[in-house]
């Protein structure tokens, strides 16, 4: 009975590895691109390397100011490989994110084991972890330099903590500081869900004088490995830019609606968000209730990264479901009644045709996943005008970029314009986290959708909006595709800039129309 239980083990693992990495590699070895975002990363590891890796005081980004205030241990670890290896940064800013997305994998079979106390489960958890599309695809993209990096911290740092309260002992207290700092070191939004962990954990499993006192030590080591970052950074830029980054995660009371419309997995089809819903059933059932309080409390700290960090606890508790509720229901039907049978329905027939049928389906998700993703990504059209830009337009010049693409973290051209053409764009959203007044993240994601609606509009739109922004702007850049590789789609406003005497045409492309503002 061992010895089945190994095997199945072994099979689970070695399926997650498997298709694990094919849904992270396939993307990004189809785009030829960093997937969607990125660009703001590559300008700032661009900038510390010009400074000698020194930290900057600002970002060439999008020459709005930006405080160089984002945790750099991924740009240091970007510049120094391109140093090392000599490639092309464009190539390690696509690739980067897949192999730390990779190590999640096995780093999370641990976390799982710990927290379930059961191989078997933990090995049906990898599984869907690693086929889930929130746990791969916004760590893949070229954004994932640093959020690949801390998911991976993040996940140690869990099982660290984790096992250093149970059973305690210096390995885990050198897990828990290391990779909780590196998690800090790394992201801003990751180092909140960091906090929130060893907090809930210490709830949960460390609620007595010798937790505390782990719980005290693990808290100073970070902050002593941080504070060579955290302090010159507090004292150079003061409370503010922090304090606008950590505000951009979203409204926090409106954190239930994807719990309740089962949105949380990005899944096509919601097998695993099905599943977990299940499995936090039957937690709450038995009366065990670490799982579900942290899948929501993700959402408390902050609604706009927690669906990408909840892979994890969602993982758990569709394997949960299958585990303690729904294999042992099918094999109480299928008259196999005892324990042994029913933690081995995965070995019996019919449980081989139930698992396949499971596994197909979060194939299918992660099929039509990846080939979502690999549409996400700047043309080669577009990277071909970006270069004209750099070359023969002022280096003052300010621009207003226009997509057909309606979600502004979605649309790559937004993000790479800056930083592949070296110019201004007003309808960039990224890095103004950091930027206070009407400058800031939240009051431009608001104005964004008028500016989309000024496609179905004439150029009075593009002015009106500019002027409602106390912007300006040189140069309207009109990308006509929907996506890389698709036709053009044409739209009133290109043809009201067409006939436009205040407009000239001073690059034209299949794709890409920029115009001058006289």
């Amino acid at each position: 009975m061992e010895s089945n239980r190994r095997a199945l083990t072994f099979l689970l693992l070695l399926l997650a590895l498997l298709f694990g990495t094919f849904v992270r590699v396939m993307p990004v070895l189809q785009a030829g691109f960093p997937l969607n975002d990125g660009g703001l990363f590559y300008t700032m590891t661009s900038d510390l390397q010009t400074a000698d890796y020194a930290l900057p005081a600002v970002t060439t980004y999008n020459r709005l100011g930006i405080p160089y205030a984002y945790p750099p241990l991924p740009f240091y670890l970007t510049a120094l490989l391109r140093s090392i290896t000599g490639a092309d940064l464009l190539d390690i800013i696509r690739w980067l994110p897949v192999v730390f997305s990779l190590l999640t994998i096995p780093a999370f079979y641990l976390l799982a084991q710990a927290l379930l106390d059961d191989s078997l489960t933990a090995a049906l958890a990898t599984v869907i972890y690693a086929l889930l599309p929130r746990s791969y695809e916004w760590v893949i993209m070229g954004g994932g330099v640093t959020r690949a990096p801390a998911a991976l911290f993040l996940i140690l740092m869990t099982w660290g903590v984790y096992r250093l309260f149970r059973s305690g002992g210096w390995r885990f207290y050198l897990v828990a500081i290391l990779s909780g700092a590196l998690v800090i070191l790394t992201h801003p939004e990751r180092a909140l869900h960091a906090v929130a962990i060893v907090t809930i954990l210490w709830l949960y499993f460390g609620r007595n004088r010798t937790g505390l006192k782990r719980a005290s030590i693990v808290a100073i080591g970070i902050i002593a490995l941080t504070s060579p970052w955290w302090i010159p950074a507090l004292t150079r830029y003061g409370w503010i830019p922090f304090s606008l980054a950590f505000q951009s995660g979203g409204q926090r009371w409106l954190f239930w609606s994807p719990l309740l419309l089962l949105n949380f997995t990005d899944e096509t089809i919601s097998l695993v968000a099905l599943l977990a819903v299940v499995g936090m059933a039957t937690c709450l059932i038995q009366k065990k209730t670490f799982l579900p309080v942290w899948l929501v409390l993700a959402f408390l700290v902050d609604p706009r990264s927690a669906p990408h960090v909840i892979a994890v606890q969602t993982s758990l508790l569709a394997a949960l479901g299958l585990s303690d509720a729904i294999f042992p229901a099918l094999a109480h039907l299928g008259k196999q009644t005892s324990k042994e049978n029913e933690e081995l329905f995965l070995a019996s027939k019919s449980g081989r045709w139930i698992f396949g049928y499971l596994l197909l389906m979060l194939l299918v998700n992660s099929m039509l996943n990846v080939q979502s993703l690999r549409r996400l990504v700047l043309s080669s059209e577009d990277r071909t005008a970006m270069k004209w830009i750099a070359s023969a337009t002022p280096t003052d010049s300010r621009f207003l970029a226009m997509t057909w693409r309606n979600d502004p973290s979605l649309t790559p051209l937004l993000e790479w314009f800056p930083a592949l053409s070296g110019r201004t764009n007003i309808s960039t959203l990224q890095g103004r986290e950091w930027l206070p007044g009407k400058q800031n993240f939240h009051l431009r994601l608001d104005a964004y959708p008028a500016l989309y609606a000024c496609l179905f509009q004439g150029t009075t739109c593009l002015e009106q909006w500019a002027s409602q922004q106390d912007d300006t702007f040189d140069y309207v850049y009109l990308s006509l595709a929907t996506s890389a590789g698709a036709p053009p789609q044409h739209s009133l406003l290109e043809t009201s800039l067409l006939q436009s005497e205040r407009y000239l045409v001073v690059y034209r492309s299949p794709t890409v129309l920029i115009f001058t503002h006289r």
